[in-house]
């Protein structure tokens, strides 16, 4: 999917395709494309809420491993390309069971990308779910957050100067 979403002629193809058969429609508005409201409803009917959050779950990971870092050239235009689906899957996740959702590597990446963006209170949050994720993962049973690096030390940049700091040292 990343290689897809990499090279802008495989790209164009998929989507071809998918507008040929009417299951996506151009959406002057935002650039993009949108799944056919038929195609919407009627894949809202055929799952049901495990298989929801299987795939809600999936997504996550999948948008989360397909974040391009900042100092790869051309990123931008893969992290405007994510960004609609990465908005919307956001929401899904707001209506998500919590524990049904356990993804840390995509929870973490997608912080990340939210964080270049400078919305730093969304990327907390996310920072937050991968923390949590990766201590159900590794057992932890101190009520510390066992986390990569890469989180504590984008936490550690934005409450430099807050209470917080405090907070993440008694968590890391």
């Amino acid at each position: 999917m990343t290689k897809l979403a990499k090279d802008e002629v495989l790209f164009d193809k998929a989507i071809y395709t998918l507008l040929e058969f009417y299951f996506v429609c151009g959406n002057a508005a935002s650039d993009g494309f949108s799944i056919h409201p038929v195609v919407h409803q009627w894949l809202r009917q055929r799952l049901n809420t495990e298989s929801w959050h299987a795939n809600l779950n999936a997504v996550i990971s999948l948008l989360g491993r397909s974040v391009p870092y900042a100092h790869f050239n051309e990123s931008w235009i893969l992290q405007r390309r994510l960004a609609a689906h990465m908005d919307y899957s956001l929401e899904l996740l707001e209506k998500a069971k919590d524990n049904q959702i356990d993804s840390p590597e995509g929870f973490q990446e997608l912080g990340v990308l939210i964080y270049d963006q400078s919305a730093f209170e969304r990327a907390e949050g996310l920072y937050r779910r991968a923390g949590e994720g990766w201590s159900r993962r590794r057992g932890s049973t101190t009520g510390r957050l066992a986390a990569p690096t890469v989180i504590w030390d984008s936490l550690i940049a934005r409450w430099a100067s807050t209470t917080k700091l405090k907070y993440c040292e008694s968590v890391y």
